[in-house]
């Protein structure tokens, strides 16, 4: 009689594991003790997900298309391509969303480093890199704030593209600055620098264009910098109204 107990718990064990499985992802999510399933369902969450807008970028690493953006991104990175300057060195992509610049650079020869505040973009970041073999490149979670931004490393390129309006809101215009030039600081090479110009046109009542706003602001914190614009591309978005952004 015990020995048929003994089975019967046994097989109940057996029987309870994938729930139990189950019931410890919603607990605590996608850890990263599960960080490849983890990223597998992020992935697949976004493929189908209806608002693909939130992550933008292409990953052609594993054949995920976005709704409006892929060809501007893809524009947007043939226009840093040809603007590089240097072969090979170290790159930091600020808000890296998915990762598709950082794992464009490190394909580049580049050693890239990707942060971005949500983690969902950085596990399908992730789940890109190992599937393309790509060992060049690291990617992390982190929100950038005034009080954190002297930790980030000095590289050789920056990629700084759809974050500095986000500071502007969060932190106000003085402080916004002050983390610019901390970044330019930090730039040993390029920066490629692009911001949310409609959002500049709203909250500071800016009369002439947008682009020639910013620029000043640029040439204002990035001492010794020489300003150059190397395209105007479709922002992408959701939204019906449509503007273009500037690259510089």
């Amino acid at each position: 009689m015990a020995e048929h107990e003994d089975i019967s718990r046994n097989a109940i064990k057996i029987l309870k594991r994938p729930f139990k499985r189950l019931a410890f992802y919603f607990k605590h999510g996608l850890s990263s003790g599960m960080s490849a399933s983890g990223e597998w369902l992020i992935y697949n969450a976004q493929r189908f997900s209806p608002y693909k807008f939130r992550a933008y970028q292409p990953m052609p690493w594993i054949g995920l298309k976005t709704r409006k953006r892929d060809e501007s991104t893809r524009q947007r990175w043939r226009a840093i391509e040809q603007n590089l300057g240097i072969d090979a060195g170290t790159a930091l992509d600020i808000g890296s969303n998915l990762g598709y610049f950082v794992l464009r650079l490190a394909e580049q020869g580049f050693y890239s480093i990707g942060i971005d505040m949500a983690y969902g973009n950085v596990k399908i970041a992730q789940y890109a890199q190992r599937k393309a073999g790509i060992e060049n490149a690291a990617f992390s979670v982190m929100a950038v704030t005034p009080d954190n931004i002297e930790i980030l490393p000095a590289v050789d390129v920056v990629v700084f593209f759809s974050v500095w309006h986000h500071w502007i809101a969060a932190y106000g215009l003085e402080s916004a600055l002050r983390m610019l030039s901390i970044t330019w600081r930090k730039t040993r090479h390029v920066m490629f620098f692009e911001t949310g110009e409609d959002t500049e046109i709203q909250r500071f009542g800016i009369t002439g264009k947008p682009a020639d706003w910013v620029r000043s602001q640029l040439a204002l914190t990035c001492t010794d910098a020489t300003i150059r614009v190397i395209g105007e591309f479709d922002r992408g978005a959701h939204q019906k109204i449509r503007h273009t952004r500037t690259l510089f």
